[in-house]
């Protein structure tokens, strides 16, 4: 009994010193919670200052790039690099790796081979909806 009552105290201790660093030290939490100074480059991992690399929207979306070199890379294939899920423009569906077109600069991918012919015929009907 007296060792379980032991161990419940040393726990209790435990407890509320964690708390007490987590209330206490409030600087350190907002550098791993808010650290907002630093963007990461999607294709090397690099950190890169606010302000600093290259930024390039696709699909609506910036992206920063540590070199020319990365940029390039993330254009030849944007999808080895977003981690949310490309939907097709054309149906708003999870689009394939393999379906895509190269249109004003910029890879597009699809769902299924018809949704790429709708496409090919009329991008800008496609690209002015807001499915992508």
């Amino acid at each position: 009994m007296r060792k379980t009552a032991f161990l419940f105290v040393i726990l209790i201790t435990v407890i509320v010193s964690f708390a007490g660093i987590n209330n206490t030290n409030n600087s350190y939490k907002s550098i791993i919670n808010n650290d907002d100074s630093l963007k990461i480059c999607p294709v090397s991992g690099e950190k890169i200052q606010v302000g600093k690399g290259i930024v390039f929207k696709y699909l609506g979306k910036d992206y920063t790039f540590c070199c020319p070199d990365c940029l390039e890379e993330f254009k030849s294939e944007p999808m080895n690099y977003i981690k949310e899920v490309l939907y097709c423009p054309v149906m708003n569906e999870p689009a394939e790796k393999e379906l895509f077109t190269m249109y004003n600069d910029t890879k597009y991918y699809f769902c299924c081979k018809p949704c790429k012919k709708k496409f090919l015929k009329e991008p800008e009907k496609y690209l002015n909806n807001d499915n992508s």
